[in-house]
C-alpha cells in the first residue's frame, strides 16, 4: 500500500492508515511522509473466543474514526480487521469501499469465512491479488483483468475461439467490473539497487524468506539438508524471518544432526533481504500454499535461481521461466531439485533476464499503483 499512498499524498489527498495491533507485532512499522497511522490496540488473542472482544473493541474505536475522518474511501485488507472495517463503512455511508484479498479463502477458519462472505456485499470493488485467489473465493468467472491492457488490437479483435476461458470473460468485462484482479507489485529499481550492492555469491548458501509458520513448508527444507549435505559438505540454510514455528525448526534441525546448517536470521530490513537474497547460490519457496508470494517475485528480479513448490500461484507468477519446480510436501524432490541448482553454475546467467523482465512486465508497484488508482477515481470521481 505504501506505493499508492505516496501516490495520494503528492496528489493532495489525505491518507491514514488504521492499523489492528494486537500485539504481535513487536517493531514500530514505518510509514510513507505524509500518512498518518491510527493504531487500534485490542486484547491479545489467547483462546479462539476472544476474536469477538478484538472485533468489537476494534470497531468501536474504528466507527469513531470513521465519524471524525470522513474519508471517501476505506480500503480494507486482510479478514478479521477487513470484514469489521467494511461493515461499518457501509453503515456510515462511506461513497466507496474496496478489499483486497490476499488468503486462499480455503485457509480461512469457518467463522472468517461465514463474516467474510456476509460482509463482502458492502464493497463496491473486491480485488483478488492473483486469479489463484480469486479463483478460491469462486469469483474467477466474472473477473475483470486490469492486468491486460483491453484496448490491445489483439484483444479487441479476438474472436472467442481464440481466447481461453479467462481470456473470454476478461474480454467481455469492463473495469469498473466489482471483481477485479490486481496483482501485487514490487519497487523493482529498489531491489535492483539492494541486489547491486550485495557481496559475492556464497557458494552452498540456501534461502527462504518468509513467517515461521507450518504453511511456509520450512521443515521441508531442513528435512532435506541431511541429504544435500552428503553432497555439499559446506550447504548451509538461512531462514529470513520469524514465526511460532521457530522453536519446532530449531528442534527439527538438532534431531537431523543440520544445527550447524541452519541459520535463524530472524527479521532483518528489505535492503538486507534482497542482499543476502542476491549473494545466496540459491532461492528456495517450499510453501504448501500462498496468495501471491512476493518472495518469489524479489527472487525472480535478483536473477538467483529458484527452487520452489509446484502450487497453482507460483506457475501463475513465474510460469515456466527458470524455476525448478519440487512436489509439495516431497522433501526428497526438494532435495533433488536444490542438488541440481548447486550443481549448474550457468543457470542464473541463462534465467536471469527472463525472469526478471516478467517481473517487470507484470509485478511492479508502478503498475499496481495505477491500477488501484483508477478504482479509486472510478468510486469518488475528481470535482
Amino acid at each position: 500500500m505504501d506505493h499508492i499512498s505516496r501516490r495520494l499524498v503528492a496528489e493532495g489527498h489525505s491518507v491514514s492508515y488504521v492499523r489492528f495491533d494486537d500485539g504481535y507485532l513487536t517493531e514500530e512499522l514505518a510509514v510513507p511522509d505524509g500518512v498518518v497511522a491510527y493504531d487500534i490496540v485490542v486484547p491479545a488473542k489467547r483462546f479462539p473466543w476472544h476474536v469477538w472482544k478484538q472485533e468489537r473493541k476494534f470497531g468501536e474505536e474504528f466507527r469513531n474514526w470513521i465519524g471524525a475522518k470522513k474519508p471517501d474511501i476505506v480500503h480494507t485488507n486482510f479478514c478479521l480487521p477487513g470484514n469489521v472495517a467494511r461493515r461499518i463503512a457501509m453503515q456510515t455511508k462511506v461513497p466507496g469501499v474496496v478489499t483486497t484479498y490476499h488468503e486462499l479463502f480455503g485457509s480461512l477458519n469457518a467463522y472468517l469465512k461465514c463474516s467474510t462472505r456476509r460482509t463482502e456485499r458492502n464493497c463496491n470493488r473486491l480485488v483478488y491479488i492473483s486469479k489463484t485467489v480469486a479463483r478460491s473465493y469462486g469469483a474467477s468467472d466474472f473477473l475483470c483483468d486490469t492486468n491486460i491492457d483491453l484496448s490491445h488490437p489483439k484483444l479487441a479483435s479476438a474472436s472467442k475461439p481464440e481466447l481461453d476461458r479467462d481470456s473470454q470473460n476478461t474480454v467481455q468485462d469492463t473495469s469498473d467490473s466489482k471483481h477485479q484482479l490486481i496483482y501485487n507489485g514490487i519497487d523493482v529499481q529498489q531491489i535492483q539497487s539492494f541486489g547491486a550492492n550485495a557481496k559475492p555469491v556464497i557458494p552452498q548458501q540456501l534461502i527462504a524468506v518468509g513467517r515461521l509458520v507450518p504453511e511456509k513448508g520450512h521443515a521441508l527444507i531442513v528435512k532435506a539438508l541431511p541429504k544435500l549435505a552428503e553432497q555439499f559438505p559446506e550447504v548451509k540454510l538461512v531462514l529470513v524471518g520469524e514465526g511460532p514455528q521457530r522453536n519446532q525448526l530449531a528442534m527439527l534441525a538438532k534431531q537431523l544432526g543440520v544445527t550447524e546448517q541452519v541459520e535463524f536470521r530472524g527479521w532483518v530490513p528489505q535492503g538486507e533481504v534482497i542482499a543476502t537474497m542476491t549473494q545466496s547460490h540459491c532461492v528456495v519457496l517450499p510453501s504448501i500454499h500462498e496468495g501471491f508470494g512476493l518472495a518469489l517475485a524479489e527472487a525472480m528480479l535478483t536473477g538467483r535461481p529458484i527452487v520452489a513448490s509446484d502450487i497453482p500461484v507460483f506457475r501463475e507468477v513465474a510460469s515456466d521461466s527458470g524455476v525448478r519446480y519440487f512436489a509439495e510436501n516431497d522433501s526428497e524432490q526438494l532435495a533433488t531439485q536444490i542438488s541440481g541448482a548447486l550443481s549448474d553454475p550457468d543457470e542464473q546467467s541463462q534465467q536471469a533476464c527472463a525472469t526478471a523482465q516478467r517481473v517487470r512486465e507484470n509485478f511492479s508497484s508502478e503498475l499496481m499503483a495505477e491500477r488501484y488508482l483508477k478504482i479509486y477515481e472510478q468510486l469518488c470521481p475528481k470535482k
